[in-house]
Parts: structure tokens; C-alpha cells; sequence
């Protein structure tokens, strides 16, 4: 069984933003089991963390989530997201990154043994001279 895509690109983005000196940032679904975030900052059952080397402290990520130390209006929070809650990392500053709507967060395998492939065009390829 083939290992779930969303830490590889969480990971990539992540790097790409941070030496590209900018603020990465994840979207974190609240709601889901195992999350610990401050739950007076979260709004509609999502809150946005930024997880910028400057911002945080004791960072680690890893195939089961994000974790890192932070400051939440003064009071230090120790924050951990699972790596299913995360629904989007960007940078703040050009609002790049990569989105997990609709997405699935482990990849089920190959292609189903049962599905026929797509048809192509009728006739074969044709070729035309343009002057």
C-alpha cells in the first residue's frame, strides 16, 4: 500500500516558503480527533496557524502531524495538528501553497482492476500541412 501524498507536499511547501523567506501557513480542521490548537482562535471549525521558524518553537513534522510550541495571546500552547486536519498550507505573503479539499488523505492503491481504459480518438492520428 503506497504511503499517503499529504506530508510529502505539506513538507515541500513548507521548505519552499521557508527558504524562500516566507510565513508558511496550515489551515487546521478543529474538529478533528487528536487536534489540540487554541480553541478560542478557532472560527467555523478551522484556524490558521503560522508555523514560521520565527514563530514557533520545538517544530517538528512528521507522517502523523505538525507539532511545535507557540504564544497565543501571551499564554504558551503546545499545538499539534494531524496530518488529516491539515486542509491547506501557504505562504501569507503571495498566498501559495496547496490545498486538500477533496483530495484524499491515503491513497487507496492503484487503479481499479475492473476499470477499462478510455477510449481514443476514432480513425488514428491524422496530419494535416498548415502553410
Amino acid at each position: 500500500m503506497a504511503r499517503p501524498l499529504n506530508p510529502y507536499f505539506i513538507r515541500a511547501v513548507y521548505d519552499w516558503a521557508v527558504d524562500s523567506n516566507l510565513s508558511p501557513h496550515i489551515v487546521v480542521d478543529a474538529s478533528i480527533d487528536g487536534c489540540n490548537v487554541p480553541q478560542q482562535f478557532v472560527e467555523d471549525g478551522h484556524i490558521v496557524l503560522n508555523i514560521s521558524p520565527a514563530a514557533v518553537r520545538d517544530f517538528h513534522m512528521d507522517d502523523d502531524g505538525v507539532s511545535f510550541n507557540a504564544r497565543f495571546s501571551g499564554q504558551p500552547v503546545s499545538v499539534f495538528a494531524p496530518i488529516n486536519a491539515i486542509e491547506a498550507i501557504f505562504a501569507k505573503e503571495t498566498g501559495q501553497g496547496i490545498s486538500f479539499a477533496g483530495m484524499l488523505a491515503e491513497e487507496t492503491g492503484g487503479p481499479d482492476d475492473d476499470a477499462t481504459p478510455p477510449e481514443g480518438p476514432k480513425g488514428g492520428p491524422r496530419l494535416r500541412v498548415v502553410k
